[in-house]
């Protein structure tokens, strides 16, 4: 009797220690991993099939940030190639390279009852190297050393990073950030704890790279970096100056006197003249600001497309904006002598012909004394007018676009292209209460051409301002 009691006592002993000395499994029986690429994926149809099934599934795009680590990683635990067939799933104790997921669904629920391998018990080496094409120590490094061929043959798996990707930039800073250098400059490799800042540095330290490359990388997050000093205030205020000289361009407010002039021939009535410019106005607005809309829809859709060519598109922005500047200075020079016939950045003279013929045929069409085409009528002009200036006017407008729509500020980056667009009519709202006031369209026209020097002065140093700003983040200065 007492054999038992001591048996039952052992047994309850064992149930109600056994929690405290129970270590849960670093992975969890029924957990996945799914590794891709952009081009290589899943159906999101198979994905939610085996989430049906109760599986957790861990997906890891290798293209992004520093992923092919976790590549690496796994194939040091499972074995498989460098060139293995993506994507792949791994489960349990198995891999499965997909071509056919209906082949194979049945056995990656068999294997997901297994836990996955704990990846601290395989050993691999990895530096995360951190380059960008447009940086001449990077080429120097890859192509005039052997720098790579010695840390490969060291057994290093290399995981690359170009910076040019705006979400790698970003990294890069994380990375800097937490491994506490100051300055992220390439080229820039991680080994461990180490970081190695110069091509100089990686260069001498080959054999300290491959010996650090076995411990673990420091854990980085994903952070958005700070860019309040860019696109707060200081954006803020830049996008407001750009638009009230893209405003003050000769090209909108010649329109819009000679428009005006004309109306003050066809009726002596003030309050159906301001009805008249005001219904102008909005329209040149509305549409100037929905083609600001769609183009930036147009960049933001292709952004997956074109994210490894922002080095391109900011250098295309850069002599974009050098071209401009000096066209805008040779005007200015030109306007400054008041040699106005010899100005080259306007409107070509067919369009200009166009827009006046257009304008009189709407402002004759205003003797009809009908209330609805008095607003109707001037609204579609300026929507017309605002696309034929476009040539004109959207040379300030189209790298304001390409900024809000690479800097990806979303509904704020479309309240600053609302201000923007503000800003653009703001000096044609002042001109029509003084032309209207006065009523001489000639003599707004005269301050205009008077004042012209001055406009083509800052416009010029408008289109300087976008060339250094973007050399700077070319650079990696910013």
């Amino acid at each position: 009797m007492k054999k038992i009691l001591f048996v039952l006592c052992a047994v309850l002993l064992l149930l109600l220690v056994r929690p405290f000395f129970y270590v849960q499994a670093n992975t969890e029986p029924n957990e996945i991993i799914y590794l891709y690429k952009n081009k290589n994926q899943l159906a999101s149809g198979n994905i939610q099939e085996l989430e049906a099934q109760g599986l957790k599934v861990t997906g890891i795009n290798i293209e992004k940030l520093d992923n092919m680590k976790y590549f690496y990683r796994y194939q040091a635990a499972y074995g498989f190639t460098d060139n293995v067939k993506l994507p792949l799933i791994i489960a349990g104790n198995e891999y499965y390279a997909i071509d056919n997921f209906d082949s194979v669904v049945n056995n990656i629920l068999t294997s997901a009852e297994t836990p996955l391998k704990d990846l601290n018990s395989y050993e691999v080496k990895i530096a995360v190297y951190f380059y960008s094409p447009s940086c001449s120590n990077c080429n120097y490094l890859e192509n005039e050393t052997d720098v790579f061929d010695s840390l490969v043959s060291g057994g290093v798996k290399l995981v690359y990073v170009n910076i040019l990707d705006t979400d790698n930039l970003q990294y890069f800073q994380n990375y800097v950030d937490v491994y506490g250098y100051d300055k992220a400059t390439t080229p820039f490799m991680f080994a461990g704890s180490k970081y190695y800042h110069s091509a100089k540095i990686i260069e001498d330290n080959v054999e300290d790279i491959i010996e650090n490359a076995k411990n673990p990388l420091l854990d980085v997050e994903f952070k958005q970096l700070d860019t309040s000093k860019y696109q707060g205030f200081v954006g803020f205020l830049l996008i407001l100056v750009a638009g009230l000289i893209d405003g003050v361009n000769p090209c909108a407010i010649a329109m819009l006197i000679l428009f005006i002039s004309l109306l003050i021939g066809v009726s002596s009535n003030r309050r159906t003249i301001i009805a008249v410019a005001t219904s102008y106005i909005l329209g040149l607005f509305v549409m100037y600001f929905l083609t600001g809309l769609f183009l930036m829809n147009i960049v933001n859709k292709l952004g997956p497309y074109i994210s490894n060519l922002s080095f391109y598109i900011n250098l295309f922005i850069i002599v974009f904006s050098l071209i401009f500047a000096f066209f805008n200075f040779y005007d200015y020079y030109m306007a400054k002598k008041q040699e106005y016939g010899k100005i080259k950045n306007q409107l070509p003279k067919r369009i200009q012909k166009f827009n006046k013929k257009v304008i009189k045929f709407f402002t004759e069409s205003l003797n009809n004394k009908n209330n609805i085409l008095l607003y109707i009528i001037p609204f579609v002009l300026g929507a017309i007018i605002s696309l034929t200036e476009f040539l004109c006017t959207g040379q300030v407008y189209l790298p304001v676009i390409l900024t809000l729509a690479h800097s990806r500020h979303g509904i704020s980056g479309i309240l600053l292209l609302f201000m923007y667009n503000f800003m653009f009519v703001l000096p044609l709202i002042v001109i029509s209460f003084v032309v209207i006031r006065t009523q001489s369209a000639m003599q707004a026209s005269n301050v205009v051409r008077e004042k012209m020097h001055l406009i083509k002065l800052a416009t010029s140093l408008l289109f300087f301002g976008m060339a250094i700003y973007y050399i700077l983040i070319v650079t990696g200065v910013i």
